[in-house]
């Protein structure tokens, strides 16, 4: 259960940014299981830390690109952004997830996102879920991809299959509290996180801290 000081935080954020639909852990988690995420990396293994729908008894003798063109049409895709810097990517994040920089303008972050993503029309059918530490950051960037979606729509098409951006409630230190899965940069499952500052890294539990606060 999340802390007080957690439900605060969230519920802070939730009104600073009243225009971004927020999803809850439990909600990202189900859609690991559900959507199909478009890297080769995590059609293998979803960031739940389960072996994904794409095991490997299924997928031999098919590439990835092959796997998503024929899943596609009926679910769909899940792109999760990291929206921290760096020196904070390398501790832990969700696995699969692709970096951004939140303080860039959203065409400079369209355009680092890999070539997958591009150009805005490879988003149809598509939830983007952004986090970072607690979901300051990552509602920024929601927002800035809900106005780039609407400006782009003309691109895009239109009812259930138009893409969605998200932030995730409580992010990283809430997936984290939470004990569920987090890769460090070489891949390998760990616990860690950065606590990112001597304040807000007091809501990630003290044994989860890569540094001391």
């Amino acid at each position: 259960m999340a802390s007080f000081g957690m439900k605060m935080t969230i519920s802070m954020i939730s009104k600073k940014f009243g225009s971004v639909k927020d999803i809850n852990t439990e909600t990202l988690h189900d859609w690991t299981k559900n959507h199909v995420i478009p890297s080769e990396l995590s059609l293998k293994h979803n960031i739940s830390g389960d072996k994904g729908n794409f095991g490997d008894e299924n997928t031999e003798g098919t590439s990835s690109d092959q796997q998503v063109q024929d899943t596609s049409d009926a679910r769909r895709k899940l792109v999760i952004l990291d929206c921290r810097p760096d020196e904070e990517y390398v501790i832990s994040h969700l696995e699969g997830s692709v970096r951004v920089d939140f303080d860039k303008d959203v065409d400079q972050i369209v355009k680092s996102l890999p070539e997958y993503l591009q150009p805005v029309e490879n988003l149809a059918n598509t939830d983007i879920v952004c986090y970072c530490s607690l979901g300051y950051r990552s509602s920024i960037v929601a927002d800035k991809f809900q106005k780039y979606l609407k400006e782009n729509s003309g691109s895009l098409p239109s009812g259930p299959e138009f893409p969605a951006a998200v932030n995730l409630e409580g992010s990283l230190f809430k997936w984290a509290n939470e004990g569920r899965h987090m890769v460090d940069s070489n891949g390998q499952k760990t616990n860690f996180a950065h606590p990112y500052s001597v304040v807000w890294g007091k809501l990630l539990h003290a044994e989860l801290r890569k540094e001391k606060l």
